[in-house]
């Protein structure tokens, strides 16, 4: 499907460098050697990048339409860690936006498939 497709390039060429940053420098970075200003700075893009995805959410309940697809596997990956680092780093990455089409869509996902049994892993 042509939507999905779309939505796997955004998230490995868009969304993914931005989280990537905050991402790894909190949970791969030495302390020592983390930049702070950059994180929290890409994090913050990060919350951008995620709003274009939620206005996409707020009229259809997948990333590619009516139905899961392969598109929302990678993005559902991201968002789980983008998640995971305003909740573990407020601190470090500032506010987190408030996303509600995003937290409906990573709900119904982490609810209707198996992708919390598989990132356990």
């Amino acid at each position: 499907m042509a939507a999905s497709d779309k939505w796997l390039d955004w998230q490995l060429t868009t969304l993914w460098p931005a989280l990537r940053i905050p991402f790894l420098g909190l949970t791969r970075v030495p302390e020592a050697e983390r930049d702070y200003a950059a994180i929290h700075k890409a994090f913050q893009e990060s919350n951008h990048l995620l709003g274009i995805l939620d206005g996409v959410l707020s009229k259809q309940s997948y990333c590619s339409g009516p139905n899961f697809h392969l598109g929302d596997i990678g993005l559902t990956l991201c968002v789980k860690r983008w998640f995971m680092l305003s909740d573990q780093y407020p601190d470090k990455t500032g506010p987190r936006t408030d996303l509600k089409h995003v937290t409906r869509w990573y709900d119904q996902i982490c609810k209707s498939t198996q992708f919390t049994k598989v990132v356990e892993q």
